[in-house]
């Protein structure tokens, strides 16, 4: 390394501590020259209890002490990350080192603490010649840029507003270095000779390495180590004084801090240490707090706390930014901000908006990349503690209006809907009761009916009976919402395979109903359609027909032709008109409601979509094969493109495709077509589910069809068991199987069999749907038949 110069270092006696300043006295030019004694100015903060050796250690030292262009590096990161331990374990390394003529520590919190450091260190150089500070304070700066041959090392901390630095930033000279630590993302941190570096969180490993070393390797204290870490966001400062906090309470482990952490009645100021670890200035919960106060400084006042407070309450792994460009989110914010600033007349706009995300991403208190928001955990967690009951009742509404404004309808299979489901979920654990004052809201139905659109039928069956549950508790049994709930628990009920269960619970919800609403409220009307289509399902067609015709006429007396019900029951009685034999009447249905959607609520409406596909079907039924095929092709085009490949909806219509393109004699496009169909469906539904099981039982059939009985027959009695234990013994689906294991042992020559295994269907048949039904008649014929040649198929 560069020696002093010898006009700097004549005169140089010995070095005194005075304050924070080390600085020279100077002596007589015939005294002795002393030896060479480095300066540092300012004091170090000394490294934390187990500081872990990180990432970020080693881009210092790439950025700093090579011979490329750099001369300062920015370290930009929120509060806690660790950026000040950065800086001061690459200070000290380079001061034991021996590297360092000249250390200046400075706190850069504000300018005049930047011009009165700058002072003393000129005072220190020997440059202080006027008793003005900032005089001083530039004679230092000009002094940074001379070519003496000295290696200095300025770290400015703390940076709260780049404009501080105007002309007081260190210049990019050959012998010195500048590290500079700040909350702030702003352009204006960029310059000549400076380079900036993101200061990530711990990694899982680091953070278990230092709850590890801070804990004493105590395995019982270590316990839900891993939990804790994820749950305090691998925030360094966090973890800090977590384990001191763990150290303070005898016989407590990290997994019992993380309780008390997720326990949203204990504020995050509660679970301080009692004295605050490695030299910390405040506690986790105000870490963030002038950086708040500074993306709050701008008019209008408050606005940016409101949209923080928003967000707060919603997943902070990410929020998509089409919430924060909704209506509600800026109705939310300008409420705020006109209480706060009474002159803000008009409030912020989706426009103003943006410009706060702006400004909270530059205070590093929000991650932004254009698509996705991110607020850590833990400043969530302390703005949520700062909301009175009145502000938090008033956010989550607004929170949960905005997760509604942005949900895409028609609803694709994307990973966007399912980032907005797990928004929802953070909201409701953030703010249950909110979400349950005078009604369930609407975007927790929108929520449990997503998820169940997306093929988790089953789990969203348990979600809706978690939040009829809760709804209960809060509205009471016979709330309007709290019927709704069971009403969509039917729903997924029937969607996972359970029709007779459906059923059940449908027939028990409807008389709850006609007394607590009345027999003319829409969820009344919505549960005699339901319960109407199920026993249609569960073979009684006629019946089903007949109760249709009965709540149609009602709907259309009380709620009106054009009433969502209304149609809905419409194409209800359309289907099973038809199914019980008036094919005419539900193709000429079909046909009305189609050109009713379109004109109600357009052509790519998942109900406009799914007339469509039960018209195509019923025209195949009626003998027009081609007609079929090329409703189907047309409408899986349409769904590909408006729900995406892998929606449930677009499995569906490759499975019906595959039908009718294997009825109209292309019998090996259909066996195609379904081999690849039921791996996407297991991907989707899973290997259990009734539809997965239904095409799979489809592609035996069309093994069979294709002249391979043997491996049809085969393929089929393996499914029954399944189907028997997933959708139960009695199953529509069941039977059907078992009709066909019946067919295919016929064609594969063995009658005994065959004989036996239709015989049985037949006496089950019977029990459950009466002699005379269709489904009776039809495997008495098979039964029949076979003394003639072969089972006709079903």
């Amino acid at each position: 390394m560069s020696t002093f110069s010898n006009e700097f270092r004549q005169g140089v006696r010995d070095v005194i501590q005075i304050g924070q300043v080390h600085q020279f006295r100077l002596t007589p030019d015939h005294e002795a020259e002393p030896a060479r004694t480095p300066i540092r100015v300012g004091t170090v903060p000394d490294l934390a209890a187990a500081r872990q050796s990180r990432r970020l250690d080693a881009r210092l030292s790439a950025a700093l002490d090579g011979v490329g262009e750099t001369s300062c590096l920015v370290l930009s990161g929120m509060g806690g990350a660790g950026k000040t331990q950065a800086a001061a374990a690459y200070a000290h390394d380079q001061w034991r080192s021996g590297s360092l003529d000249l250390l200046v520590w400075v706190n850069a919190a504000a300018r005049d603490s930047v011009i009165a450091a700058y002072a003393q260190a000129a005072a220190a150089v020997g440059e202080a010649v006027t008793g003005e500070t900032e005089a001083n304070a530039a004679k230092f700066h000009a002094w940074l840029d001379r070519p003496l041959g000295l290696r200095w090392l300025v770290v400015l901390d703390d940076l709260q507003d780049p404009a501080d630095l105007s002309r007081l930033w260190p210049p990019a000279n050959p012998d010195g270095r500048a590290v500079v630590t700040t909350r702030r993302r702003d352009a204006a941190l960029d310059g000549a000779g400076r380079e900036r570096a993101g200061v990530d969180l711990f990694t899982e490993a680091e953070c278990l390495a230092y709850l590890g070393e801070r804990l004493g390797g105590d395995a019982d204290r270590m316990t839900g180590a891993r939990e804790l870490a994820a749950a305090l966001g691998r925030l360094p400062l966090a973890l800090a004084q977590a384990a001191a906090f763990i150290l303070d309470q005898p016989g407590m482990s990290c997994g019992a801090y993380r309780n008390l952490l997720t326990d949203r009645s204990i504020a995050l100021a509660h679970l301080r240490p009692e004295s605050l670890p490695d030299g910390h200035d405040r506690a986790v919960a105000a870490a963030w707090s002038l950086s708040i106060e500074s993306a709050d400084s701008s008019r209008p006042a408050g606005a940016a706390t409101a949209l923080l407070r928003l967000l707060s309450l919603l997943d902070p792994n990410g929020v998509p930014v089409a919430v924060a460009d909704s209506r509600a989110a800026a109705a939310s914010v300008r409420a705020a901000a006109e209480d706060s600033d009474p002159d803000a007349a008009s409030g912020p706009g989706a426009l103003a908006v943006r410009r706060l995300l702006g400004r909270l991403r530059q205070m590093s208190l929000i991650e932004h990349d254009g698509e996705t928001l991110r607020v850590h955990a833990l400043i969530q967690r302390a703005v949520y503690d700062e909301m009175t009951p009145t502000a938090l009742a008033a956010v989550a509404q607004a929170a949960a209006e905005a997760l509604l404004e942005a949900w895409p309808v028609p609803e694709r299979y994307s990973a966007f809907t399912a980032i907005l489901r797990s928004n929802v979920a953070y909201l409701w654990r953030s703010a249950e009761q909110e979400l349950l004052r005078d009604r369930v809201h609407e975007v927790l139905f929108r929520a449990g009916d997503s998820l169940g659109g997306h093929g988790r039928t089953e789990r969203a069956m348990r979600y809706f009976e978690e939040l009829r549950s809760a709804a209960a508790a809060a509205l009471g049994e016979d709330h309007p919402d709290v019927l709704r709930t069971r009403l969509r628990i039917a729903h997924w009920q029937k969607e996972s395979g359970d029709i007779v269960g459906a059923l059940e619970a449908l027939a028990e919800l409807l008389p709850a109903c006609g007394a607590e609403l009345g027999p003319e409220h829409p969820v009344t009307f919505a549960a005699r359609t339901e319960l109407a289509k199920r026993r249609g399902e569960c073979g009684d067609e006629h019946r089903a027909a007949r109760e249709l015709e009965a709540v149609l006429e009602d709907q259309l007396r009380v709620l009106g032709p054009d009433h969502p019900g209304t149609l809905d029951a419409r194409f209800g009685l359309a289907r099973w008109r038809g199914r019980a034999g008036d094919h005419v009447y539900a193709i000429d249905v079909l046909r009305r409601l189609l050109a009713e959607h379109h004109r109600q609520v357009g052509p790519d409406d998942p109900s406009t979509l799914a007339v469509r596909s039960s018209l195509a079907r019923w025209l195949g039924r009626t003998g027009d094969l081609p007609a079929a095929v090329a409703g189907y092709e047309r409408l899986l085009a349409d769904r590909i493109r408006i729900l995406g490949g892998r929606h449930p909806d677009t499995l569906n219509a490759r499975y019906h495709l595959a039908t009718w393109t294997g009825r109209s004699g292309r019998v090996a496009e259909a066996v195609a077509m379904l081999e690849q169909l039921v791996p996407d469906l297991v991907a989707v539904h899973g290997p259990d589910h009734s539809k997965t099981l239904r095409a799979e039982a489809s592609l035996a059939c069309w093994y069979g069809e294709s002249g391979e009985p043997q491996r049809a027959w085969t393929s089929l009695a393996e499914l029954v068991p399944v189907q028997s234990s997933v959708l139960g013994p009695d199953h529509p689906y069941t039977f059907k199987t078992r009709h066909n294991v019946g067919r295919f042992q016929s064609a594969a020559g063995d009658r005994e069999a065959a004989y036996a295994t239709l015989s049985a269907l037949v006496a089950d048949r019977c029990r459950v749907l009466g002699a005379d039904h269709p489904t009776v008649r039809a495997t008495r014929i098979d039964l029949e038949s076979l003394e003639a040649g072969a089972a006709a198929p079903e």
